[in-house]
């Protein structure tokens, strides 16, 4: 019995390139995110740590580094001159919650001294004492986690797109007998040249069939559910995910509540972050804050303006001012995310 001999697909392509894709996505988003905030009082290497523990993580521990220059940073001590020596330096690491309140709010938790320095305690720390624990979102879950499952789906709609590609790409197959291959030789050459007639004897065409896939192309409906999820994504990390073409399809009111949850996202997570720092000043004595880089998004008007130019009775000082004072009277909130009775 002859063996059959089966074709084996390299199946181990669409796994790397989902992988490669998936990696490209996050990247993506993750610049994003990072490009997000603007800190003040930390050095650069602190802003980097935080916003990827707030990514990773959704959550870092500020505490005072005590009398860094003489105990604990040695040879080291010039890079922090800049200090009171009294005062110390602030510190950040990751943590494990200990204990929670009655209202399942952390109340103690050990810092974990993921690269063994010398100068991160071990002793359990009590939270608004010893230590300040902030959180990325008020559900204190890693940003990565919600950008992860859309970028999923994000892939999903990639990898249909290049298997509408490749099925597209399949040539049509011609299946003959062997009386008639003269014939497929000659019906090949005049598709070939472009030849619109093509003569057969009768019932020879019988012994000529062609295979198709009967893939039609859907590159359009994929390409907008993906950016639909992208805009999803945008939304979540308050960013303006309002592209022309987006603007021509919705109308006013449907862009306008866009907008209202776009600068919701962006205030969820600064409340947060203004919070920790508002905490580190109160707790520890250090002065640090944080913005978002990018203005909250205007409502647009019946004509297609963009609101928030200079209001009746608005503070004068140019197109800015106008724009956070009608911000002011639409959120109860300036551009730092904070509240004004």
């Amino acid at each position: 019995m002859k063996k059959k001999t089966y074709l084996k697909p390299l199946s181990h392509r669409p796994q790397e390139l989902r992988q490669r894709l998936y990696t490209l996505y996050m990247e993506k988003y993750f610049n994003l995110f990072l490009n997000s905030y603007e800190w003040d009082g930390i050095s650069h290497d602190q802003r980097e740590y935080l916003m990827r523990a707030f990514w990773f993580n959704g959550s870092v521990a500020a505490f005072s580094i005590i009398q860094p220059l003489k105990k604990f940073l040695g040879t080291t001590a010039a890079a922090f001159s800049d200090s009171e020596s009294d005062k110390g330096l602030i510190g950040f690491a990751p943590f494990a919650i200990q204990n929670y309140n009655m209202y399942d709010y952390p109340t103690t938790a050990l810092l974990i001294n993921v690269r063994g320095v010398p100068y991160i305690p071990k002793k359990v720390m009590v939270n608004h004492e010893d230590v300040v624990l902030g959180f990325a979102q008020h559900n204190r879950r890693p940003i990565e986690e919600t950008i992860s499952t859309l970028v999923k789906q994000i892939v999903n709609a990639e990898m249909a797109i290049n298997t509408n590609i490749n099925a597209l790409k399949t040539p049509i197959i011609f299946t003959i007998g062997p009386d008639s291959a003269q014939h497929a030789q000659d019906f090949q050459n005049n598709l070939e040249n472009d030849t619109p007639d093509f003569f057969a004897n009768v019932g020879e065409l019988d012994n000529i069939k062609a295979l198709n896939s009967g893939v039609q192309p859907f590159f359009k409906d994929l390409y907008e559910y993906k950016k639909n999820i992208e805009g999803e994504i945008k939304t979540f990390l308050g960013l303006d995910n309002n592209d022309q073409g987006k603007r021509e399809r919705e109308n006013v009111d449907e862009t306008n509540s866009n907008n209202d949850v776009i600068n919701a996202s962006r205030d969820s997570v600064l409340d947060c972050l203004n919070e920790f720092c508002d905490d580190i000043s109160d707790v520890l004595g250090f002065d640090i804050s944080v913005e978002a880089k990018q203005k909250p998004v205007t409502a647009v008007s019946e004509d297609g303006d963009i609101q928030g130019g200079p209001q009746p009775g608005a503070p004068k000082g140019g197109q800015e001012n106008g724009n956070e004072y009608a911000l002011l009277l639409f959120t109860g909130r300036d551009y730092r995310g904070r509240w004004h009775g």
